[in-house]
């Protein structure tokens, strides 16, 4: 019955988004990859509010990673999920039909994610969704919901379905340092940006450091944000982003560069500018306060092995007074490759673990059934005993951790969205009143989940 209702609702939000784009002929900017499609949603749609005439009435993103057939024609409609209630849904039908037949409001913008779960998925959106522009992000070797392809070849395939979608005008913005994406690009005929940190990128990173600063309440200097500069067209901009960490949030912020780009801005200092006051997504990489002068890198809105060990090697680079410790939930949808991954993950952490000191250890906390092969492959690559752990779920970690931590502490915080992950930061944040600004999942939907 369910499945029934979904299809039908489906088809008729997916009518309706496709009357509304005939209508009102938006410019779409389209983004895809296995890593990164969100933030780069965010950062190009947070950049063209700060610099287009109109701000935010003339550009709308996807909610959230509204990515799927219905998600993007519920963006087109700039509509809320209705999940299962049929009244929510009525309303939705409505308010398509009033903006498919009349002449309202309309943004001149459209910031899509697009999403593969499935074989089909992007072929189905590119059926009726035809972007100006195509952002291509990152294409890991062991994606996402690769579990549900052939192989890794036909998921970036399936990815490559949005550049054959993308009009003969169009641009493409390609990650320069990913050899998948250039793959993808080969042979396409249409202007093309890249951006990335090797030298062949048009939108270059010249460098990246981490910004310390004391704490709140002594001068323990702790992390505070990211500062790099990004080289275009024989110019070099500084710029300074705080409470996040980690070069997966300067890749979007290069890429909504390229995109501003292409869509004909001259000034890139006001370019640059609109990129540090880029509000990073809940659960990605944030820095959060923690109880007793910790900090917390919350990365906790899911997980991929790509992502893990990006984070791992942020948590190696940091230079704090006290311990390392890193709190991962179990990596899903990997299909024939999880027990390999998760092996990887357990041994990457031990690696930092032997840069750490005896004072200091570095702590390995394993959050689900597939996290337990992890910590067996940390323990066998020499981490101690008494530095590994595992738990069955994210709040049990959350809450034995909170009565352990000491001052100058740095946790990572990762895992998969079901193993809601942002509850050990919920345990261990210092300023629990903001969870819901800061936090992934903190909606009522999500609230009531167990």
């Amino acid at each position: 019955m369910k499945e029934t209702f979904k299809f039908i609702v489906e088809k008729i939000i997916v009518w309706e988004a496709k009357l509304v784009l005939k209508k009102y002929k938006p410019r779409i900017i389209a983004i895809t990859g296995s890593v990164g499609k969100t933030s780069t949603k965010d950062a190009i749609f947070s950049t063209l509010v700060a610099i287009l005439p109109g701000g935010a009435q003339a550009v709308r993103k996807s909610d959230k990673s509204f990515n799927s057939d219905i998600g993007v024609a519920l963006t087109v409609l700039g509509l809320p999920n209705g999940w299962y209630n049929p009244f929510r849904w009525l309303a939705n039908f409505v308010e398509g039909c009033m903006q498919a037949f009349f002449t309202l409001h309309y943004p001149k913008l459209l910031v899509l994610e697009i999403g593969a779960d499935r074989p089909g998925d992007i072929a189905r959106v590119t059926e009726w969704v035809k972007p100006d522009i195509v952002v291509l992000t990152k294409l890991a070797d062991v994606p996402v919901h690769v579990e549900f392809f052939p192989s890794v070849e036909a998921l970036v395939s399936e990815k490559g379905q949005l550049v054959a979608a993308l009009k003969p005008t169009g641009t493409l913005i390609l990650n320069a340092d990913d050899e998948r994406v250039t793959a993808l690009a080969n042979g396409v005929a249409c202007k093309k940006i890249t951006y990335g940190f090797g030298a062949t990128a048009a939108v270059r990173v010249g460098y990246d450091e981490i910004a310390y600063a004391p704490s709140e309440r002594s001068d323990v200097a702790m992390p505070a944000g990211l500062r790099f500069r990004l080289e275009y067209g024989g110019t070099s901009i500084p710029v300074m982003i705080a409470g996040v960490l980690g070069r997966q949030h300067i890749y979007p912020l290069a890429a909504a560069f390229a995109v501003a780009t292409a869509l004909g801005e001259t000034n890139h200092l006001l370019v640059a500018e609109a990129l540090a006051k880029y509000e990073p997504t809940p659960g990605r990489m944030r820095l959060v306060t923690g109880m007793h002068e910790t900090v917390i890198l919350d990365d906790s809105y899911n997980a991929s092995p790509v992502a893990v060990a990006a984070g791992l090697e942020v948590l190696e680079s940091l230079k704090v007074p006290g311990r390392k410790i890193a709190v991962l939930g179990d990596m899903m949808e990997l299909g024939d490759y999880s027990v390999v991954e998760h092996r990887k993950v357990g041994e990457r952490v031990a690696k930092i673990s032997k840069k750490s000191s005896k004072k200091f250890p570095t702590f390995f906390v394993g959050v689900g059934v597939r996290m337990r092969g992890a910590a067996d492959a940390a323990l066998d690559a020499g981490m101690d005993d008494n530095t590994v752990l595992q738990f069955d779920t994210s709040r049990e970690a959350g809450r034995y951790l909170a009565d352990q931590l000491q001052q100058g502490d740095a946790i990572f915080v990762k895992g998969s969205q079901s193993l809601r992950m942002e509850r050990v930061t919920e345990e261990l944040m210092e300023h629990r009143e903001i969870a819901e600004k800061l936090l992934a999942r903190q909606e009522g939907v999500w609230k009531r989940k167990k």
